[in-house]
């Protein structure tokens, strides 16, 4: 969330005048993509090594490349 003062803002000091509220995690996931099939290459020619994309919440990730 940020948070505006706006006292602040409009103050001919040279103070910081928002700020953002980080809060710690609560939990940590790890994710592990054990097999896959029917992946599709990335490239129109067929030989690019495909990767798997995914997202949990507003967390997004991708695998390495995986080789053929």
């Amino acid at each position: 969330m940020l948070v505006v003062d706006v006292e602040k803002f409009v103050s001919p000091e040279q103070e910081p005048w928002f700020k953002v509220d980080e809060k710690d995690p609560v939990a940590y996931a790890k994710i592990e993509i054990v097999e896959a099939a029917d992946m599709k290459p990335s490239d129109l020619n067929g030989f690019a090594d495909p990767y798997v994309k995914g997202h949990l919440g507003g967390y997004r990730f991708r695998t390495k490349i995986q080789k053929k």
